[in-house]
């Protein structure tokens, strides 16, 4: 009966590497790719409509932003993790074969203080391995290394304590 329903809600939306797309479906925790010519959904990836196997993790992701290709081929995923319990915040990068419909986690990283970002958040994998973490409603960017130690760790000062996302980009002063 609500004016507006945002039932899907789309945060991130990029081409593969084949050319079609990736897209993250907040509001119904599901990763999807479409194909570019046809606009049919080739495969969803969690969700209640999920079509793969989780192997090596316990849990979905749920609210997840920022599903993303990596040059390795593998998909990092910040996984706010609205419905984990205890709710915390995570990145995950699942090695995904499309074939056999299997999702294999090959790394996470969880902030030490545990985090909780109830929307928003990114994480882009740098061209040094490193990962560049937006931890969202929280206020706080990290990079760490692929052994999960921190290389960068800056919380917002209060009043300017939400992040929608952060990217690194090459620059010369």
């Amino acid at each position: 009966t609500a004016c507006f329903v945002d039932y899907v809600h789309t945060n991130s939306m990029e081409y593969d590497t084949d050319g079609n797309i990736l897209i993250s479906n907040r509001n119904i925790d599901e990763v999807l790719k479409i194909d570019r010519v046809t606009g049919d959904v080739i495969w969803r990836m969690g969700g209640s409509q999920n079509e793969f196997t989780l192997v090596g993790d316990t849990q979905w992701f749920t609210y997840q932003h920022c599903a993303r290709r990596t040059d390795t081929g593998t998909i990092t995923i910040f996984d706010n993790g609205s419905f984990s319990s205890p709710q915390e915040s995570r990145v995950v990068e699942y090695q995904v074969d499309e074939v056999n419909k299997v999702a294999t986690l090959v790394w996470e990283y969880r902030h030490v203080p545990a985090i909780y970002a109830n929307s928003n958040g990114t994480a882009q994998r740098l061209p040094n391995g490193n990962t560049l973490i937006s931890w969202g409603t929280n206020g706080r960017v990290t990079e760490v290394r692929n052994d999960g130690t921190k290389a960068f760790d800056m919380d917002f000062v209060q009043g300017a304590d939400r992040t929608y996302a952060a990217w690194r980009f090459p620059w010369e002063g």
